[in-house]
């Protein structure tokens, strides 16, 4: 993972590849490592992309609130 940041600093902003599959972001509101303005950054490069707040959660969403992240990620996926 420290890999993907530190490509982060190299890259070139025209560089930026589009992600054009359909993708969820699903973020905690109360995330003390990745604020919203990254989130947001990462949701301007989907062509397609779906944004998810869990509120009360952290940068452990997924553990906090299983059930609301399973539903979440089912729900995207219309299972």
């Amino acid at each position: 993972m420290l890999n993907y940041y530190r490509a982060l600093r190299q890259r070139k902003k025209s560089e930026t590849p589009r992600i054009r599959v359909p993708s969820l972001i699903v973020w905690g509101t109360e995330d003390r490592f990745l604020e919203r303005h990254v989130m947001e950054a990462g949701l301007d490069l989907c062509d397609n992309g779906h944004f998810v707040a869990i509120h009360g959660a952290t940068h452990w969403l997924h553990l906090e609130q299983p059930d609301q992240v399973n539903f979440e990620i089912v729900t995207f996926f219309g299972c």
